[in-house]
């Protein structure tokens, strides 16, 4: 690291050649970012040949930084008009120079078009270029045939209807016809050819007669090439994009046949499958066993342990729990692993962290061998090699979605000046995981925090980027100081529609919509009907979809939100993957942002509601709960909801769910960036959740002021008439409305729903999509 700037050009591209094939077990992620970096600012620049053999290997393992991007548009347009007296129109550029030209930009074309607006149209003239010049087939290697296929299904029509689709269909067969495709080159093929045909590459749908002949062939051909050729299937089917899962299904099975497989070979075909989400159970199966087994024998290496680790992660998310079950017991064994060793390298340490916080996974010490999150950075300190700005990011962001402040904190209390000089060169995932961190840790004094602010007025970020962006944005409004640069309004905007989008979503995937409730959110909303009190379902405050709403007027005076929590917002344990009764860091952020805007908030964890069992039982807990924060003049048929409450039940008013008879584990502190002041457990039984701070006029969002403006009389009045049909309907069926017929009247006091602070949001009803575009 400390050569690299003072390399040529020429040792810059063979160290990239000769590190990206290593794999992440030999630090690509921590390397190879920085070699590109430096090869984009090479002068002279490489040759024009050097310069495409590098990125094309390069793209194997990451995506070209957009200095290369434009760096590697400038060679080809040289070696195009290179030559004045040729009569070549393209130049001193080859057939393969040509196609590995076209591939390199292609590629990156659903990259640039996030936002990259200059660089984009400059590619896009490029490839418009390139694509003429291709006439030479023949001279191409297999692969490159390959790749020819994925430029054009990624250009789509007019390109995937031109001769060259023809022209390359006949070579593809030509070649098999010769015996010179191997394996993947078989499955990338017919992948290409289901897409030439019309199919989508899930199956036999528009199928081409060669596309079926190639998936035939290559499970005996893969057999044939051993355990490299069927690792070489999946590696090379994922780097293409979605459509192709069952053409490995074939592949997938002859995995059986292999006896073992090498450290190396397992953990990237770990890794391939992690890119692929690929959830078959056998080869699940064959995957845990072949691991345990290189486990047992301790020939695994930390960094390929570390490797696995979060492949296992990014694998099985989403995944159901029987499919998971073969890998569930790896994370823990992975970890254990690390025991062993005395230092530990930080992209190993990031590694290991990342899994750890895309499982939730909070270690329990006595069943992974004492190894803690702590433990790891001790590690990597003694190591004596300091994280680099994206390392660092991701550590910091792990550690918030743990619940670990204080171990963030240890973190940041060593940064160097190394890491604050390279955040202005840092990618979008890294900025966007730092300033999230960074704002939920309540580090607003750090001098990270303003760099990053700096560095991300010029960064597009993808849809999955966006609601860290968002969060961020609502954070820095209601928390952080005067002083501190502002997220651009155009990028808080957008980021702010793409949070809000998702969260819909996510509140749906979990509890069902107020159409069609899943069994809690029927439930609760039945409970809150028995007791008479008027409520919201799944309002939009800002970012956030709020499960349930009491206005003032249910209330007494305070406007409460109750928010649902299903597995995916509680960390789990290293023993049983059960889990804990802790919020992950995004719920307590959450809950944290809710508060901020006026609210009380008040959480029901899922598993716990389900274990009351009775309706009895679950009203009487709802009564328990909401009895801190209900006045008995609020209900309108005036019963008190207190009245009658038990010393079991919801405890103490701080919104968490006990089972009967039962005390469950307090909620764990918000993440704050600095010790609080600490409160008697008799204030805490009481005031769980003080009121928010004021925050000055200035400080509320523009653009909640504008969904204020544009969304109120509209939303009131698509609810209204919405409630009132979906009501009709269902008593026509001889249905009972779980609403009670009090949401209708819920709809016509939204406004009065917000708390009466400087600060307050308004919120709506989230319309069901099909019902929010013709509203648009």
């Amino acid at each position: 690291e400390k050569q690299i700037k003072a390399l040529p050009s020429d040792l810059v591209c063979k160290l990239i050649r000769a590190i990206a094939p290593l794999s992440r077990a030999a630090a690509c992620s921590r390397l190879l970012p920085k070699l590109a970096a430096v090869l984009a600012s090479a002068q002279p620049a490489p040759a024009v040949g050097d310069l495409l053999d590098t990125c094309r290997t390069l793209c194997s393992r990451m995506p070209m930084p957009p200095v290369l991007i434009q760096m590697l548009i400038s060679c080809v347009y040289t070696a195009l008009e290179g030559d004045p007296d040729s009569l070549s129109l393209a130049g001193s550029l080859d057939p393969p120079q040509i196609a590995v030209s076209l591939w390199l930009l292609v590629r990156h074309l659903p990259v640039l078009s996030a936002g990259q607006g200059v660089l984009l149209q400059d590619v896009r003239g490029m490839v418009e270029r390139l694509f003429p010049l291709l006439s030479d087939l023949g001279s191409l290697s297999a692969e490159q045939l390959c790749d020819l296929f994925e430029v054009l299904l990624r250009l789509g029509p007019p390109y995937t209807q031109s001769p060259l689709a023809t022209r390359l269909a006949q070579q593809t067969e030509a070649r098999n016809s010769r015996g010179q495709l191997r394996a993947a080159h078989k499955l990338s093929s017919a992948w290409g050819l289901y897409g030439l045909a019309g199919g989508s590459g899930d199956g036999p749908t528009g199928a081409h007669a060669l596309a079926e002949l190639l998936r035939d062939e290559a499970p005996r051909c893969a057999r044939a090439e051993g355990a490299e050729g069927l690792c070489g299937c999946f590696r090379r089917l994922s780097m293409l994009p979605l459509g192709r899962l069952p053409l490995l299904d074939g592949v997938a099975a002859e995995l059986e046949s292999l006896p073992a497989l090498e450290p190396q070979l397992l953990t990237e075909l770990i890794d391939a499958m992690a890119r692929l989400r690929y959830d078959s159970p056998s080869p699940l199966v064959l995957l845990s066993s072949h691991l345990s087994a290189l486990l047992d024998r301790d020939q695994l290496h930390e960094a390929s342990a570390a490797s696995c680790l979060e492949a296992i992660a990014i694998l099985t998310a989403g995944m159901p729990a029987a499919v998971a079950a073969p890998l569930a017991p790896l994370p823990a064994r992975l970890l254990a692993r690390t025991a062993k060793v005395v230092a530990l390298l930080p992209h190993n340490v990031t590694s290991l962290l990342r899994g750890l916080a895309r499982l939730q996974l909070l270690p329990q010490p006595d069943s992974v061998g004492g190894v803690t999150p702590a433990s790891l950075i001790d590690k990597m300190v003694a190591g004596g090699m300091s994280p680099d700005i994206s390392e660092l990011a991701f550590q910091l962001k792990s550690c918030t979605i743990l619940g670990l402040p204080q171990l963030a904190q240890t973190i940041l209390a060593s940064f160097t000046a190394d890491q604050l000089t390279s955040t202005c060169d840092a990618d979008a995932a890294t900025l966007s995981s730092l300033l999230w961190s960074l704002l939920a840790l309540r580090e607003h004094e750090h001098p990270l925090l303003p760099a990053c602010l700096t560095a991300v007025a010029g960064i597009s970020f993808t849809r999955a980027q966006l609601p860290l962006v968002a969060e961020s944005t609502l954070m820095l409004q209601l928390e952080a100081p005067a002083g501190l640069p502002p997220i651009p309004a155009e990028l808080a905007m957008v980021a702010a529609t793409a949070a809000a989008e998702l969260s819909a979503v996510a509140a749906e995937a979990a509890f069902g919509s107020a159409r069609q409730p899943g069994p809690t959110l029927r439930e609760v909303s039945g409970a809150l009907e028995h007791l008479g009190l008027r409520h919201g379902v799944q309002v939009l405050l800002a970012l956030h979809v709020l499960d349930f709403v009491l206005p003032p007027e249910t209330t007494g005076g305070e406007s409460v939100a109750i928010l649902l929590h299903s597995a995916t917002d509680l960390l789990r344990d290293t023993v049983g993957g059960n889990p804990l009764s802790e919020l992950a860091g995004p719920a307590q952020v959450k809950r944290r942002l809710i508060q901020q805007q006026g609210w009380v908030v008040l959480s029901i964890l899922d598993h716990e509601w389900r274990a009351l069992g009775s309706d009895h039982a679950k009203v009487n807990a709802m009564r328990q709960m909401l009895d801190p924060h209900v006045k008995p003049h609020a209900d309108r048929n005036g019963r008190h909801p207190g009245a009658g409450a038990q010393a079991s039940g919801y405890g103490g008013g701080d919104g968490r769910l006990e089972r009967h008879g039962e005390a469950s584990p307090a909620m764990p502190p918000l993440l704050r960036g600095a010790p609080q002041a600490h409160v008697p457990p008799q204030q805490l039984h009481t005031h769980a959740y003080p009121p928010p701070q004021h925050v000055p006029p200035q400080h509320v969002p523009h653009m909640l002021a504008q969904q204020r403006a544009m969304q109120q009389r509209a939303m009131q009045q698509m609810q209204m008439q919405q409630m009132q049909q979906q009501r009709m309907q269902m008593q026509q069926h001889g249905q009972q409305p779980y609403f009670g017929g009090q949401q209708e009247q819920q709809a016509a006091h939204t406004q009065q729903c917000q708390p009466q602070q400087a600060h307050s949001q308004h919120s709506s009803m989230q319309p069901h999509p099909a019902e929010e575009q013709d509203q648009v």
